[in-house]
């Protein structure tokens, strides 16, 4: 079996497979399979639901992207030394597309830009539908409930999924600060929402709420810190074991975890898409749907990793299959969907 993946990773990058390949079946099975027989299961106005599954979206595709840029940043590093594995991506055109890729620094700009912009989006638009459903009870709120500070406890929550992945697997040298960088948007909005997040727990369980979400905070700040110091860094846990345990997450567990989270954010953000088309006297359908959707990240996330070094034909054949199929999927529930919407 062994033999069989490293003979397959050779021509296909496994990670995108492993994405495409969670997407597809859980599409098929999700739209098919389940919402035909019990309806939708992700569509809900809970809000602990909703945030519950944004940070963790957030979370995961945060650690994607992190994979990404270290992934980048180890085959320039290898490629500059005059160690380059780009001869295993390719040959022929493919190689020197990869090698351009790896070597020249545009590419590398451009990368490191559009990881930025996917990171503050990710921080500013996905949330939005647990803010919209925050904004009703925040204008509800008297001036002494905690809710009117809710939403503030909600960007620290998700700038923190955001933030998190790069800081803690970085190490400390020039690519951890181009991460620090990349989360400045976020990192910001975070600094401002500590006081604010104090507030709404001193709000809400007095001196001993304020003072339990201060020691939490710091205690997770400071079990980061001695993570990465005494175990990361100074490599304590030998090197052979956190390859390993590197690659099969790279691989393997956070595109499988990645793509079942996004999938479950698309569903909620079905719905949502859906009453805007009615709203507007616009068809539910895939060709209006589309654009909205967008919003959802599993076609920006999908392309930020195809355009990513190394770059294989295969992937993109691969990549285009499983978005038709995807859309074709969520087309076949579309009518049931619109049945649901009810305008005031």
């Amino acid at each position: 079996m062994k033999g069989i993946v490293e003979r397959i990773s050779h021509t296909v990058n496994m990670n995108e497979l492993v994405f495409d390949i969670t997407l597809t079946l859980s599409a098929f099975i999700l739209y098919r399979l389940v919402v035909p027989k019990s309806g939708f299961l992700f569509i809900t106005t809970n809000l602990t639901v909703i945030i519950a599954v944004i940070i963790c979206a957030q979370f995961l595709i945060s650690l994607l992207l992190f994979g990404i840029l270290r992934n980048y940043e180890e085959m320039r590093e290898a490629a500059l030394a005059g160690n380059s594995r780009v001869s295993q991506h390719g040959n022929g055109i493919s190689e020197r597309i990869n090698t351009w890729l790896i070597k020249a620094p545009l590419p590398g700009v451009v990368l490191f830009l559009i990881i930025c912009a996917a990171i503050t989006g990710l921080f500013i638009l996905m949330p939005m539908k647990a803010f919209n459903i925050i904004d009703q009870i925040t204008i509800q709120a008297a001036d002494n409930d905690p809710n009117r500070f809710l939403g503030m406890f909600i960007s620290f929550l998700a700038g923190s999924a955001v933030i998190l992945p790069g800081v803690l697997l970085f190490k400390i040298n020039e690519a951890c600060m181009r991460w620090f960088f990349i989360v400045s948007i976020p990192f910001v909005y975070e600094f401002l929402a500590i006081p604010f997040s104090v507030v709404y727990f001193a709000m809400l369980g007095g001196a001993l709420g304020a003072i339990l979400f201060v020691l939490i905070t710091a205690g997770v700040i400071t079990g980061i810190v001695l993570l990465k110091r005494h175990f990361l860094e100074d490599e304590r846990i030998p090197s052979p074991i956190l390859k390993k345990f590197s690659n099969l997450s790279r691989t393997w567990i956070i595109p499988f975890f990645t793509a079942l989270a996004m999938l479950v954010y698309n569903e909620m953000s079905l719905a949502s898409a859906a009453n805007e088309l009615v709203k507007s006297n616009l068809d539910v359908n895939t060709l209006n749907i589309f654009p909205l959707l967008l919003l959802s990240g599993i076609i920006p996330i999908r392309a930020i990793m195809l355009l990513s070094p190394p770059v294989r034909l295969i992937n993109l054949v691969i990549s285009a299959i499983t978005l038709v199929l995807f859309f074709t999927n969520i087309e076949s529930v579309l009518g049931r969907l619109s049945g649901m919407i009810t305008l005031p």
